[in-house]
């Protein structure tokens, strides 16, 4: 077992703060991972990363994924990005239990600069001993927060 002092474990959010506050220069990058095992089996990782563009644009990526010592699972995950054009944000998690069964779910918007719409994306996804089932919805706003079609 690898033993993480407490400033280290910081060390993910700080990145990704100095990243999202425009801190890194134009067209680098940054990354960070750092990997646990746990003292009764199993283990974790977590990781960020991100990049500025030369042209203005970023995308800051978060994820922390966990194995329990009886086959269980969980991952989180994050990605923001953004540039003149617009933006999108997609977060999601999914996980797994000793015996198998499955869920996950995503949510993702992405926003239009120049008109301020946007779309909104939900999916969800479970796997039982009865069976599957997923779902998906989406739905479109205007800038001002009224519902519009999708196209």
């Amino acid at each position: 077992m690898t033993a993480i002092s407490p400033p280290r474990l910081l060390a993910p959010a700080l990145l990704a703060a100095l990243l999202a506050a425009g801190t890194v220069p134009p067209a680098e990058a940054g990354r960070l991972r750092i990997v646990q095992a746990h003292p009764g089996g199993g283990g974790s990782v977590a990781t960020v990363a991100g990049r500025h563009g030369p042209h203005g644009g970023h995308a800051v990526r978060r994820g922390h994924t966990a194995v329990g010592p009886d086959g269980s699972a969980t991952h989180a995950g994050r990605f923001t990005a953004a540039n003149a054009r617009g933006s999108i944000a997609s977060s999601g998690t999914s996980s797994r239990d000793a015996q198998g069964h499955a869920s996950a779910s995503r949510q993702t918007t992405v926003t239009n600069a120049a008109t301020g719409h946007s779309a909104q994306v939900s999916a969800s996804y479970s796997r039982t001993d009865s069976g599957m089932s997923a779902q998906r919805t989406v739905s479109c706003h205007d800038a001002a927060g009224q519902a519009i079609a999708c196209r």
